[in-house]
């Protein structure tokens, strides 16, 4: 027996098993439905890449080699030469994730007449190599479907895109906005020469020559603005000088209440006003500090406790952990079932 006549016949023995177990097993056995899964599958791969070997001879030691191809391969060659259709494919696709599934000890979930309706579609493929007998239990298959016939699409032929005849890749609408229509121009050219200059300098469509005598207008207009600004720079200036020093000399009358003046007035005559205070430790009487770090801590308690201290974030930090060292051991949070020592300004 040759090499290809030994492939066949193994083809046949895993069809033969799968057929005859799905004969023995009741309609409830997951694993005997695995089983005849495995072997029915093995036997559509054997088909697989046996036909495609014998349609296809350069592609016969890249599909026999199980290495350099699997199913998502053979999927494709099977459209390309055994004209599996997409049903084909997605049936054959949907039993194989079932398979890898049961093979690799997952749950078998393919129901009976599930895996019986992929044993006709198996044998169907199978039965131009191989003649199967099978029992009672397929009285309902189907007749064998013709062989498909793979007829490429007849491809419409390439036109060339129309040659462009001089045409202008850019074009430039001619629907101009109003305000450079032509009596907006001569209006603004007579009346407001500033936004003609502007107008020109900023279209596309205009030469060289139009933006030259538009950027000169508006520089020669500039200057004469300029020019009639300058007298008047004298009288500003010397206006200013004179109300400046008056401004800077009259004194502000501010009308200070008796109360207010009670509270300004430091005691003892002296003008120092104490701003210390002593920082004391002491236990924080509430119980909302559970979850919160010393930075939530510091931020709504201890901030305005030590206010006029001196003392700074980075100092509470290191102190708070010197007065509470079991603040260290709970990851610097504070615990509600703990008591802790806080700052206070005295």
């Amino acid at each position: 027996m040759s090499s290809n006549q030994s492939k066949y016949a193994q083809m046949r023995s895993k069809l033969q098993g799968g057929l005859e177990k799905l004969k023995e097993i009741s309609t409830d056995d997951n694993d005997g439905m695995g089983t005849a899964l495995i072997k029915l599958h093995g036997a559509m791969e054997d088909f697989v890449r046996l036909e495609v070997a014998q349609k296809a001879p350069h592609l016969r030691e890249t599909v026999e080699d199980l290495k350099q191809t699997n199913w998502n391969d053979l999927l494709d060659y099977g459209r390309e030469y055994l004209n599996f259709s997409d049903n084909d494919c997605k049936i054959i696709s949907n039993a194989n994730f079932q398979r890898n599934k049961y093979a690799h000890g997952g749950d078998y979930t393919f129901s009976y007449s599930e895996i019986k309706n992929y044993a006709h579609f198996v044998e169907n493929w199978c039965t131009n190599k191989v003649s199967v007998a099978v029992g009672d239990w397929v009285k309902d298959k189907p007749s064998p479907q013709p062989r498909r016939t793979y007829e490429p699409a007849p491809q419409p032929a390439y036109k060339p895109p129309p040659a462009n005849k001089g045409q202008p890749i850019y074009t430039y609408s001619d629907k101009r906005p109003w305000y450079r229509s032509t009596l907006f121009l001569l209006f603004s050219f007579i009346f407001l020469s500033p936004i003609w200059a502007i107008l020109m300098l900023t279209d596309r469509r205009q030469g060289c020559l139009v933006k030259t005598f538009a950027l000169s207008l508006l520089g020669f207009q500039c200057f004469i603005c300029n020019l009639g600004y300058i007298p008047y720079l004298g009288s500003v200036s010397t206006a200013m000088e004179s109300l400046l020093p008056q401004l800077y000399t009259q004194p502000i009358a501010t009308k200070i209440s008796p109360e207010t003046e009670s509270t300004l007035r430091v005691p003892n005559g002296t003008n120092e006003i104490d701003t210390t205070c002593i920082i004391v430790w002491e236990e924080y009487p509430f119980d909302d500090l559970a979850n919160k770090n010393r930075s939530m801590v510091w931020e709504e308690i201890v901030l305005t406790e030590v206010e006029g201290s001196g003392m700074t974030a980075s100092q509470f930090y290191d102190l708070v952990v010197e007065k509470n060292p079991h603040l260290a051991v709970d990851g610097y949070e504070f615990k509600g079932d703990k008591k802790y020592l806080l700052p206070e300004c005295r």
